[in-house]
């Protein structure tokens, strides 16, 4: 089975992690309007939160993604895509972390930033730079 999900995020993990990018995107678009309907149907409401699965799905989507740029970065020939992968990987895990802990008070559209370069990155690389096999995979 791990043999199996390995081998689907190595060939595929470009349209992957851009499928992961955009359900964030849908993720972090989703939430004011659940913590809306979440209120409304409180009576009385001192503080709201979102469910605690709903917090999960960031820690998962973050997971996914991670997985996913390591496969792009393996199957890249453009050190400037891995660079740029890896980098708003730690930037929206950053956002995210600094939302659920409340350390500085940041925009929240923010996050849609490196959400929409991820997706970026990985339609560029898939279309331009990425490589299965050992023949184009030349390191500049």
């Amino acid at each position: 089975m791990a043999h199996k999900i390995s081998s689907l995020f190595q060939q595929n993990s470009d349209q992957i992690g851009s499928i992961v990018s955009i359900l964030c995107m849908l993720h972090c678009v989703a939430t004011p309007y659940l913590l809306l309907s979440y209120t409304a149907s409180s009576v009385l409401v001192l503080h709201v939160e979102s469910p605690v699965w709903w917090g999960y799905i960031d820690s998962i989507l973050l997971i996914l993604s991670v997985v996913a740029i390591y496969w792009s970065s393996k199957n890249s020939n453009s050190n400037w895509i891995i660079a740029g992968l890896y980098f708003n990987w730690i930037f929206i895990t950053l956002l995210i972390l600094n939302e659920k802990i409340e350390l500085i008070l940041l925009a929240e559209w923010l996050i849609y930033i490196p959400a929409l370069s991820l997706v970026a990155l990985h339609q560029y690389n898939s279309k331009y730079c990425a490589c299965y096999d050992n023949s184009c995979c030349v390191i500049n």
